[in-house]
This record gives structure tokens, sequence and C-alpha cells, in this order.
């Protein structure tokens, strides 16, 4: 959500500002492959060509422009003297689905007094100029300049919805005016307000699976209106890397491949982008040689084995892990993109998106079921204590459930059947496949 910032007014004004989210806009440009024609003799006829997609992403952008006050000047009279002061909101997004403005008072709905012993109130009631109460003010939000028959609305003292558009990359401006009637019975004075000015892009309306673009666009509500068996692939934008996704029979959406994000000191997740309630930065770098690591709270990961990526226990679950010690509880967050978790662990079949309602799903098939289509886990083994070991014998995923202080629990692709439970140091590198539950 867009933060809101406060400030002290200048003498004589009514202060409008503006709180605005910026989403900064990134092009990547996949890479394009070609291969020069050669050259032939001029009785050669042969030639080939070669077929390449070209895809940029753009991210969702939104920029808000507003002068940083408003002044009116007042002069009254014994029937009221009414005044106006604008100030132009200028809006602009990408977003399919428009924006929208909210406006609310920041302590309280009415112009107070230098001295803090008199107000202006707020309108109780929306009113033209004819019909201001002495003493009392309001807004307008107008595409056009007010005039006499202009209607005005009270100051709400909670963010409330003051222009809501559905235009696809909208560009527009607005006139924010504020008016105010004083007679005078009010004793004269500097009299102040701040207005909070929240703008929001809206969010681009997805029915399934099949209308996403990015990883992070994925919702629960999605993945269950998708029929089964659809993929779809997916970028994650935090790196741009692709990865297809789809519905599975126990009604989560997974992951048919594994997770590959390579972890910085430099790399900040936040909970726009990342499965992660605050903003987490990893202690280490992922790396392309195995090296050992016994601390249960270490944060190590390698990309090893043909660029398989393994993590351990408190590095996929993005620092939480190490607080996260009593039995069949779940790390609350996770190296996921955002709106996918990491798999519950145990023998609980009726968790959504557990590895254990999975196989319950699926007939408890035997491990070779789950190595082929459509979920393609492969028996990548674990890296433990400097060592890659169980490759082609067992394919390991990590949950967020832990059975002790010390372990975590791994759905283990073994060479004689499937388990849900089977408890791994924290320690271990383990795959990582996540999870829409």
């Amino acid at each position: 959500m867009p933060q809101s910032k406060h400030q002290t007014l200048p003498r004589h004004s009514v202060y409008a500002l503006c709180s605005t989210l910026l989403i900064s806009s990134l092009f990547m440009l996949f890479p394009v492959y070609s291969t020069a024609a050669e050259d032939y003799p001029t009785d050669k006829t042969t030639s080939e060509s070669l077929n390449t997609d070209a895809r940029v992403w753009i991210k969702p952008t939104l920029s808000v422009a507003v002068s940083p006050q408003v002044n009116i000047d007042i002069t009254p009279r014994s029937d009221g003297a009414f005044q106006t002061g604008t100030t132009s909101l200028n809006i602009a997004t990408n977003s399919r689905n428009g924006f929208k403005i909210f406006l609310n008072g920041a302590d309280t709905t009415a112009l107070t007094s230098s001295n803090g012993q008199n107000t202006i109130p707020s309108l109780t009631a929306s009113a033209t100029p004819d019909s201001f109460l002495p003493n009392s003010w309001g807004y307008n939000i107008s595409t056009h300049t007010v005039d006499n028959s202009s209607t005005y609305h009270p100051i709400p003292d909670t963010a409330t919805t003051i222009v809501d558009t559905s235009t696809s990359n909208a560009t527009n401006s607005y006139n924010l005016t504020f008016g105010v009637k004083a007679d005078t019975s009010l004793p004269s004075g500097d009299y102040t307000n701040t207005v909070v000015i929240s703008v929001v892009a809206n969010p681009n309306e997805a029915i399934d699976l099949n209308d996403l673009t990015y990883m992070q666009d994925m919702r629960t509500e999605y993945c269950t209106a998708t029929t089964e068996e659809t993929s779809k692939v997916l970028t994650d934008y935090r790196d741009g890397k692709r990865y297809s996704v789809f519905r599975a029979k126990d009604g989560a959406c997974w992951m048919q491949s594994n997770l590959a994000l390579s972890l910085s000191t430099d790399m900040v997740l936040t909970p726009n982008d990342s499965d992660v309630l605050a903003n987490w930065s990893p202690t280490s770098n992922t790396r392309t040689a195995l090296s050992t690591n016994n601390d249960p709270n270490g944060q190590e990961s390698w990309t090893y084995n043909n660029d398989n990526y393994y993590y351990q226990f408190n590095a996929a679950t993005a620092g939480t892990g190490s607080t996260t010690t009593e039995a069949n509880t779940s790390a609350p967050s996770s190296i996921c993109p955002r709106g996918w978790k990491l798999p519950l662990g145990g023998n609980d079949a009726t968790l959504n998106g557990s590895f254990a309602k999975l196989k319950l799903t699926y007939g408890s098939p035997n491990a070779n079921f789950f190595v082929a289509a459509p979920f393609y886990m492969a028996r990548n083994g674990i890296i433990r204590s400097g060592k890659h070991i169980g490759q082609g014998g067992d394919g390991v995923f990590t949950s967020s459930t832990v059975p002790n202080a010390t372990q975590n629990y791994g759905l283990d692709l073994g060479s004689t059947g499937v388990t849900t439970a089977t408890q791994y140091n924290r320690q271990d590198g383990l795959n990582i496949r996540c999870v829409v539950r």
C-alpha cells in the first residue's frame, strides 16, 4: 500500500498532500538466438530458417504529481464568505484496470487554528456554495473547473475512495478544490489541516491461470478456477526466470520445475515480490561450488549438478526457519514468489498444499509417478556436509513444516516409495517446489 506522509502546514493554508505509489518500469528482453545463413554458390537453392520468441515484460507503474499545498485567504462577512483553493492532481498508470484515489484528513477532519482553540468543521453533507453552512469546509474533485453549481463533499476521517477509474493506460488530470465558508463569528487566524491523498493502481483482473503473466500474479482463487491439468509458463519478475506451473488434481497449483533463485547479500526480498512478511536480505550468496555449513540455522544455498538449486532450511524460509521450533508448525515466510509458498510437510493429508494430500489425491503412487510428467520431480539428491549425495536415488523437496527444533520435513522420492514426512537436518540443502495453497 502507498505510504502516507504528513508535515506541518504553512500559515494561511489548507494542505493537500499526495501519497504516491511509484513502481519503476523494468524492461527485460529475453535472449534471442539466431544463426547466420551460410553462403551458397549461386546454383544452390537450399536455405534454412529458425524461429525464436522475443518477450518483453513490463511491470505496472503509477506516477502521481500534486502541488504541496493549497492556500485560501478569506475576508469573512456577517452572512458568510465563500472562497476556494485548487491544486492540480496528475496521475498516469499503465495498469490495464486504472486506479483509485483515496482521501482523508490525517488526524482530524476539521481545520484547526494555530492556537488550537478554534476549528472550522468539515461539512456533514454534500453542499453547493449557496448551501454551505457558515464556518465549514469541504472538497470537490473534478476534471473541470468548479463553479457556483459545483458540489463539495465532507472530509472523511478514514481513507475513502473519491475516484475509481477502469480505463487501461489511464492518464488523468484532476482539479482538487477545497471550499471554505466563514462568517464574522469565527476568530481571525491561521486554520490548517493535513489531507492525505493516496493513489493505488487497480489490480489486473484475472479469471484463471491462463490470464496470468507473472508468478507474482498468482492467487488461490485463480488456481481454484483453473481446469485440472492446465499448465502455463509464468515469469518470476525478480530475475526474469520462467517456470511452467499447473493445476493439479489436489486443487493446488504446483511448479513443474525447481525454484532457481540465486540469493545474494545485495538483494532485498519484499512482500511485493516474495512470500515474506517483511523485507529480508540473505546472509549468504548462492555458491557455485560445494561448501560445508553445519549450522542448522545457516542460510547457505548452492547451484550444482547441472544448475540445480539447493537451499538450507533457513534460507528456503527467508530466515524464519530459525524461530520455527515447535513440532508440526510451519515457517511463515519463504523465498517463493509472492502468492506462492513452500508446501506443507508431514502426514496430514487434509491440508491444502501439502505433500501428503498430493500423494493421497493421486492414489499413493510410487516415486516414479512423480518423477514423470506432469510433476518432473527429478532425483537430484541433496547437499550434506559439503558433499552431493543421493543423486539418481532420491528426489528430495523441502517443506515449511518442522518435526522439532533441528530438522524439517521433506518429500522423499526414493527407490522404494514416496514419503512425505522424512526428517532432514536443517543444514542439508534440498530442492524447492513452490505451491499455491
